[in-house]
């Protein structure tokens, strides 16, 4: 009975990441700021670290991991000192 609850648990789990993994792809070419960026990841994937919790040298290059699960990738169209208001575009979403 055991396996059978593992499995049923790994398929709702798959079925999450692909969810997930649906809606941030819909989020490829948006321009937004970071911070908004930020706050739609985060519900979409319900919970994690935000980008904000770390320093500009994580995300300057354009991407940030959300969960060890999600890579989110993006240009910097317009930086800004204020990490808040840099304005970025979606480019790619990968699952690790």
């Amino acid at each position: 009975m055991w396996i059978q609850s593992n499995r049923n648990s790994r398929r709702n789990l798959d079925y999450e990441e692909e969810n997930d993994m649906l809606k941030l792809k819909e989020m490829i070419g948006k321009k937004m700021t970071l911070l908004e960026m930020d706050n739609e990841i985060l519900d979409i994937v319900d919970g994690g670290e935000s980008v904000f919790g770390y320093d500009r040298s994580h995300w300057k290059d354009g991407g940030f991991s959300y969960l060890d699960k999600y890579n989110v990738l993006f240009d910097i169209v317009k930086d800004n000192e204020d990490p808040l208001k840099v304005l970025v575009k979606i480019t790619d979403v990968e699952l690790i």
